[in-house]
């Protein structure tokens, strides 16, 4: 059994400060350096299956979040033109894992109408439930991508997972929580090891480096015990963890295409590298 793993880059924001996006650690002083925030989802290609691992924002609603980013440039593209650059096309996408219901995570699930979904339990409750339309807790989803796995689960399209599970062949899905109620994380093994893809578990490598939390979290102890677990999964031998927004995955994996990195294929950590300061934005 073969699998490929691929990172796509559909959109970069720049202009947010590491205070905005980190929690505030009186110990560390005030961070002030403007960072770059890439945006990814994943393709996972093997001998029997297409699978995606998110499907970015829709255009055409926008990102959540208010005025979260009036200040911040984006640069932006769809998710289709970005799997035609490997050679897929929406068809031949037959299953779906959402990590968690942020939209800049769940936006495009209506480009996929044959494709099974698989999504926490934990998750799908949380976003459907009573508390979902909080403004506390919803200012990162939109109503609308909540609404179509919404109406998909009515249907009998959703898979929901309760614990660690083998979705298809050689890709299992844990749900960890933390970040939201069900983030899950997806492992995929490769011919050469394991690839973890935390999604926003971590969403950049500072998290795990230095312990420093993202600002929005459902569950700060289970946000910090899944640093953990992704810091112990790191550790393994053959064993690559990525983020769910640092730029520097752009640069630790080998380029197939413009904004399309090979998972498989890891090289060095770039020379520069400090963190995610790597790619801090102007």
């Amino acid at each position: 059994m073969t699998i490929e793993v691929y990172a796509l880059r559909y959109a970069s924001m720049r202009g947010r400060r590491a205070s905005e996006i980190f929690l505030r650690n009186p110990s560390r002083g005030v961070d002030e350096r403007l960072m770059t925030m890439d945006c990814y989802f994943w393709l996972i290609r093997g001998d029997s299956h297409v699978v995606l691992v998110d499907c970015g924002w829709n255009r055409d609603r926008g990102l959540g979040g208010g005025d979260r980013f009036r200040h911040v440039a984006i640069e932006q593209q769809g998710p289709v033109d970005l799997l035609t650059r490997l050679g897929v096309s929406p068809g031949d996408v037959d299953h779906v894992i959402v990590s968690h219901m942020h939209s800049d995570h769940a936006g495009n699930l209506d480009l996929f109408p044959g494709a099974k979904v698989s999504i926490a339990r934990a998750e799908f409750d949380c976003w459907t439930g009573q508390y979902g339309k909080r403004p506390a807790i919803a200012h990162a989803t939109s109503p609308e991508d909540i609404q179509v796995i919404a109406d998909r689960e009515r249907a009998g399209g959703v898979h929901l997972v309760d614990e660690a599970e083998e979705i298809v062949p050689g890709v299992v899905v844990s749900p960890v929580g933390g970040h939201t109620p069900g983030q899950m994380i997806v492992e995929v093994a490769i011919p050469t090891g394991t690839v973890v893809l935390a999604s926003d578990a971590a969403h950049y490598h500072e998290e795990l480096e230095h312990d420093r939390p993202f600002y929005i979290y459902s569950d700060m102890l289970a946000m910090l015990g899944t640093y953990d677990l992704l810091r112990a999964k790191a550790a393994q031998p053959n064993t690559w963890v990525v983020t769910g927004h640092d730029p520097v995955e752009m640069d630790r994996f080998e380029r197939v295409n413009v904004d399309c990195v090979d998972l498989s294929k890891p090289i060095m950590w770039p020379a520069t590298r400090q963190g995610s300061q790597a790619q801090a934005g102007a």
